[in-house]
């Protein structure tokens, strides 16, 4: 599943107006992946990992599961002479950058039919919990700034 959604995250849809993410493609990420892992040097990073699935009842014939994705922003200082501020302004463009990749183009609700339909979107710093279960990703990161992205996406299987 995460796999599925770190290809879309790396998709150029530029023509449909949903930015880039990657660096290579002119977005704010060095690294988009689906996989935690450790890296030694301070990078804009975007780690796709599961939150909670669950099971929604929808007919006798098919099962409607929804995954909940953790988009995790690990974003390092800019430098000893940036600002706190400066640094702050960068982040939010680039988490808005993930909602818009999240909504993705008009019209299309499940990113481009890979799911049934896509979830809403919550954006929160990350807390105790969540700063707690990923430490070695955020410290070996070099992270100053931690934001989550949290939304769902729905399948639909036969029974």
């Amino acid at each position: 599943m995460l796999d599925v959604e770190a290809e879309w995250h790396g998709l150029d849809l530029s023509a449909d107006g949903v930015p880039a993410l990657e660096k290579t493609a002119g977005g704010p990420f060095d690294i988009v992946t689906p996989h935690l892992r450790r890296l030694s040097q301070a990078r804009r990073q975007l780690f796709l990992t599961h939150g909670n699935d669950r099971d929604v009842p929808s007919s006798k014939s098919t099962r409607r599961t929804e995954h909940e994705v953790l988009a995790l922003v690990l974003w390092p200082a800019a430098g000893a002479g940036a600002r706190a501020h400066e640094d702050q302004a960068v982040l939010g463009e680039a988490v808005a950058a993930v909602v818009a990749r999240v909504h993705g183009p008009a019209g299309d609700i499940g990113h481009g039919n890979r799911w049934f339909r896509t979830g809403p979107t919550s954006v929160e710093p990350a807390g105790p919990l969540e700063t707690l279960r990923f430490a070695d990703a955020i410290g070996s990161a070099g992270a100053a700034y931690t934001v989550i992205v949290r939304y769902s996406v729905a399948e639909m299987t036969d029974r």
